[in-house]
């Protein structure tokens, strides 16, 4: 974790409610918050941040919440971050669960291909 989201999660722990469930984010009764509370909350913020997914056919949509998880499990292996390292970063049980959100790109795609080559003696 870097440091100053350490910083702030001890901040907020000092002022957040109590959980028996010692949860970082509960309701006010120390309770977990539903995934409806997670998603009002995520469109909130898009909307605030005025952050749109562009379709093919050149419409506008907010993104939904799980493609943030899937476009930061892609973005971490795309700085050679270890799948192992990635499952914990998304508090998946398994690495299986993780594969599912990790996507490669063009770029990674032609170096893995041009590599190829190269121990094939063909580039």
């Amino acid at each position: 974790m870097v440091p100053w989201l350490a910083d702030a999660l001890v901040a907020w722990r000092t002022r957040a409610p109590s959980s028996p469930f010692d949860l970082v984010w509960p309701r006010d009764d120390g309770a977990p918050r539903s995934v409806e509370f997670d998603r009002a909350q995520w469109y909130e913020i898009v909307d605030r941040a005025g952050v749109t997914v562009t379709l093919p056919d050149g419409t506008a949509r907010r993104p939904l919440l799980y493609e943030a998880r899937h476009t930061a499990a892609t973005l971490l292996l795309a700085n050679g971050i270890d799948e192992t390292t990635i499952k914990a970063v998304l508090g998946h049980s398994s690495v299986l669960s993780t594969q599912s959100y990790l996507h490669t790109d063009r770029t990674r795609t032609r170096a893995a291909l041009a590599a190829s080559a190269r121990l094939l003696g063909l580039g």
